[in-house]
């Protein structure tokens, strides 16, 4: 079982102050067509009012350092996926469901997908952090790249591979290094990945919610597809 993709060993769970008030730079340098028809919000079943309603919550809890979203606003699906980006689950979907999803169903413009994060340590939190440094235009592309290159940064050079990644997007070491130091940015992740477990239930990633219906993508990704 893959520590990092459980709420139980959850950097905020308990940490919340702790890891504000660490350096994390030096942790860092130290070391579907059935989708569309699955779940519409006038589902007829008899959870559909508690989902809409729970639909309408997590449209509103948006972070306090805005959404992070791709697809349009018109779109009758909603897709909202909470992710840690150590999280090797999370990696997988990105990697086998994601693309298809995305050419299926996001760029035909029938389905919206949130993007929330939901750190499960501290280093998911710092490079969450880099990512939302990087230009709102380069915010996805940072995360794929993430999840493409995870087994080389989750080892000991968290910090240089990381680096490499964000490179990518312009970003150099002066901006790296106020980025993970900046508490300003790290702490609303932590509050919005804080009121996703306590509000909605997110337990372990990633975990979606297609129009207020919860999916665990830890036990089956291909749920969201279904």
């Amino acid at each position: 079982v893959d520590k990092t993709c459980s709420a139980s060993q959850s950097y905020l769970a308990n940490h919340k102050e702790n890891i504000l008030k660490q350096p994390i730079r030096r942790s860092l340098l130290v070391g579907a067509a059935s989708l569309i028809a699955m779940r519409p919000v006038v589902a007829l079943s008899q959870n559909a009012a508690s989902e809409v309603a729970t639909a309408g919550k997590l449209l509103a809890a948006v972070p306090s350092l805005g959404e992070r979203s791709l697809g349009g606003a018109a779109a009758k699906v909603v897709m909202i996926e909470y992710a840690s980006v150590t999280c090797t689950y999370s990696a997988a979907f990105n990697e086998t469901v994601w693309p298809g999803l995305r050419r299926d169903f996001v760029e035909t413009g029938k389905l919206r997908v949130i993007f929330r994060e939901f750190p499960m340590d501290k280093l998911a939190l710092s490079a969450s952090m880099l990512a939302r440094c990087t230009p709102e235009k380069n915010y996805f592309s940072t995360i794929d790249f993430m999840f493409q290159r995870q087994k080389l940064w989750r080892g000991r050079d968290a910090g240089k591979q990381l680096f490499q990644i964000l490179q990518l997007s312009g970003m150099t070491e002066s901006q790296f290094t106020a980025c993970v130091e900046n508490e300003s940015i790290g702490r609303p992740i932590l509050e919005s990945a804080q009121y996703a477990r306590k509000v909605f239930g997110v337990r372990a990633t990633p975990t979606f919610f297609i129009n207020g219906n919860m999916i665990d993508g830890k036990k089956d990704q291909m749920a969201v597809r279904a």
